[in-house]
């Protein structure tokens, strides 16, 4: 009996297994086949497209309350002895519902809402002869594109964009956002912003349901560590090896710049709980009040 009992929780699994790999397979079919992909294009920086509509009725600001030196290493107990919610993943948890890897490249981010699901898949390609034309190594002859895929509620891919303008030669996307049905996410590259022209460093906020691109921000604003949004603001910091480093609040519905603080260093960590902002640096942490004033 006992023997029977685990054949029959295994062909259950097995079944169970079988029906997302089929499901993860259907919608991998309606991707490749049945999305017409939206190109969207680059509009420029900064970018704020007419008539957006600015819903933010307070306008956040920051308050330093104390920044102190860390020992570089701590990063786990800076989380604990503030008790601070660990940094969201690339991926939700949900994110086995659909496919990981599709003609439009491997599953990178997966970002939920009351709306929506997003994928956001990604491929990397060798750039030839890109290291003879920056006179570096190798580690600068990758180049990266992005697709976003958006599924509704039972996982059905409704929409697929294509945002490889946003990301022309090394830079990356290393995060990305989701609430409503507004797409935020970012276009950088991890080294020395001349290697780019400065090109770099910038966020862009995508409505999932008009196809229109809300904003874009200027550039050296968002480093490779990401992001967070905040009521109605972004917040966010740029900094890198013998450049300024500052922390950034902006109006996450027009992407216009409220707030420029300078750091010791670029944010590791951006960490919003119960008005105050923990902010974690290569060496040094810092703490902020967020000041909400009337706009």
């Amino acid at each position: 009996m006992r023997r029977f009992a685990t054949s029959g929780f295994a062909v259950l699994v097995l079944l169970a297994l079988a029906v997302t790999s089929a499901s993860a397979q259907d919608a991998s079919a309606l991707i490749d086949q049945g999305l017409t992909p939206t190109v969207v294009k680059h509009p420029g920086h900064p970018y704020q497209a007419k008539g957006i509509e600015d819903l933010a009725g307070l306008r956040i600001s920051l308050r330093k309350i104390s920044h102190k030196g860390n020992g570089i290493i701590d990063d786990d107990q800076w989380f604990a002895d503030n008790v601070l919610p660990q940094p969201v993943g690339q991926k939700d948890e949900q994110w086995r519902h659909v496919p990981g890897t599709t003609r439009w490249g491997d599953l990178k981010f997966f970002r939920s809402s009351e709306k929506l699901h997003v994928g956001i898949y990604e491929v990397v390609k060798k750039r030839s002869g890109a290291e003879a034309e920056k006179g570096l190594s190798s580690i600068y002859d990758e180049e990266f594109n992005y697709t976003a895929v958006v599924f509704n509620a039972d996982f059905v891919p409704q929409k697929l964009f294509v945002l490889e303008d946003f990301h022309p030669g090394i830079l990356k996307m290393n995060d990305a956002h989701v609430d409503g049905s507004i797409l935020y996410f970012d276009c950088n590259y991890n080294g020395y912003a001349n290697i780019t022209k400065n090109r770099t460093g910038y966020l862009v906020a995508l409505n999932l349901e008009s196809n229109n691109v809300l904003w874009v921000s200027g550039q050296l604003i968002s480093s490779y560590r990401g992001f967070v949004l905040y009521q109605g603001a972004v917040i966010t910091g740029y900094g890198f090896t013998e450049e300024k480093d500052y922390l950034y609040v902006l109006n996450r519905f027009t992407g216009k710049r409220w707030l420029k603080t300078t750091l010791k260093s670029a944010p590791e960590f951006i960490v919003p709980k119960d008005g105050k902002l923990y902010v974690r640096t290569y060496d040094t942490n810092y703490l902020f009040d967020i000041v909400e004033k009337k706009k």
